[in-house]
């Protein structure tokens, strides 16, 4: 009965373990690949964020600059849907061209940061043309009630002319 019970305990234990060790909370965000960081800014608080954009602008973009950029184009943009904030992140993307990267990490962070440059461009051609068909809808809803009125006072037209 004892051996049972040191079993459910050790088993129970190490099921809390891994549960509650997530390798994205114990690494810091800055130090992860630019995947493992995507993954992090959908899952954290908006406190989170916050905090990590404040401590990356603080620190500027001299250690890593492609880095740097490239997570803080994905902590303005990842869960929002502001298109101010996404011509944000583009510019700041768009900085990438020029400059250099040195290391494989930068490498894959500058590759992450072309995928999401297209990945905004794709979302803010989807709104604009989005905006521009609920423009060519009301025009054309327009022109139709335009079509009943001139359709309306033609057949009064008619209906006058016709003994």
């Amino acid at each position: 009965m004892n051996r049972i019970k040191n079993w459910v305990l050790g088993i129970g234990f190490s099921l809390l373990a891994a549960c509650t060790t997530n390798p994205l909370l114990r690494e810091s965000p800055l130090s992860l690949n630019a995947l493992e960081f995507y993954q992090w800014v959908l899952v954290s608080d908006d406190v989170g964020r916050s905090r990590l954009e404040a401590h990356l602008l603080d620190e500027g973009t001299q250690q890593n600059a492609v880095i740097a950029l490239v997570q803080l184009a994905l902590l303005r943009s990842v869960n929002r849907e502001d298109s101010t904030v996404e011509y944000q992140a583009l510019d700041l993307l768009g900085s990438l061209q020029d400059v250099r990267a040195t290391a494989s990490r930068e490498a894959g962070y500058r590759a992450f940061g072309a995928l999401w440059r297209q990945y905004l461009e794709a979302r803010i051609g989807a709104s604009e043309n989005d905006t521009r068909i609920a423009e060519l809808e009301a025009q054309r809803n327009a022109l139709r009630e335009q079509i009943e009125a001139l359709t309306s006072i033609e057949e009064q037209l008619n209906r006058r002319t016709t003994p």
